[in-house]
Parts: structure tokens; C-alpha cells; sequence
């Protein structure tokens, strides 16, 4: 299903990972996520600090698990859960699949209103737009 790589073995105890896989807790969704229990930024992505950066924890997850991420790659959460930082979970994705995907799972848009053929209006560039909304507003 996912091209994800296997995990590399961790052949020296790294301190960042004991640091980051101490905060987690077992999600009681049916996908088994690992969430994370440190700070979560306002979109509900764990934040991680280490070598002297704040980082997605996520993606701190990602290179621990698989090293580095490709340049030009997202990490797409494939649980769709953004404080997940469990490794088999997340996918090195291109931006533009990363937002594809991110789009695909959103059935309603940012005022509640479900995304379906008579309520949405698609742009050419392929963004999309509620017509309840737009009507909403032009009032």
C-alpha cells in the first residue's frame, strides 16, 4: 500500500529519541497512534526541541525511524492524526501529495458545511470553494 522504508536499526542509545518517545501515550482510536504529550502547536502537531531548534515532532519521528527526509518530501501523518509520531504511520510524501491527501480527507469545510457535488465550487488550479459560504458572504 505505502512505499515507506524500513526502520533503521538504532545501534547507539540517542537521547533525543528516549527524550521524544517518553512523551507519548497510547491513542484509543483503532489505528493504535502514538500521540504525542508534549507541547502541540495550534493546528495539533507536536513540537519537538533538539540540537537547538524547535521541530515538528513528527518529522523528528520520521528521521530517528528512516533518516533523513528526502529534499522536496513532506511527512504525510497516514493515520491522519497530527500528533501521531508513531514511525509507521508516517510517509515521505511530495507537498502536492501531502496536500492532495489533506484535502481528500476534509468533508466539510471551515464553517461545517459538507463538502459534496452541489456545494462545492473548484477553481482551475484545483482549489476548491464552499457555495454556501460565498453565498453567505455576498449578502
Amino acid at each position: 500500500m505505502r512505499n515507506t522504508p524500513t526502520p533503521r536499526p538504532s545501534t547507539t542509545p540517542n537521547a533525543d529519541s528516549t527524550r521524544l518517545f517518553s512523551q507519548i501515550s497510547l491513542s484509543e482510536n483503532d489505528l493504535g497512534c502514538w500521540e504525542f504529550t508534549g507541547y502541540l502547536d495550534p493546528k495539533g502537531y507536536g513540537r519537538f526541541h533538539c540540537h537547538g531548534k524547535c521541530h515538528g515532532a513528527h518529522r523528528v519521528a520520521y528521521v530517528l525511524a528512516y533518516g533523513d527526509i528526502p529534499d522536496g518530501m513532506a511527512v504525510d501523518h497516514a493515520c491522519n492524526n497530527r500528533a501521531c509520531i508513531r514511525f509507521e504511520h508516517l510517509e515521505a510524501v511530495t507537498t502536492a501529495e501531502n496536500n492532495r491527501r489533506a484535502a481528500q480527507r476534509r468533508t466539510h469545510c471551515k464553517n461545517g458545511h459538507e463538502w459534496n457535488e452541489s456545494n462545492t465550487y473548484w477553481h482551475k488550479e484545483g482549489k476548491r470553494n464552499c457555495r454556501r459560504c460565498n453565498a453567505e458572504a455576498v449578502r
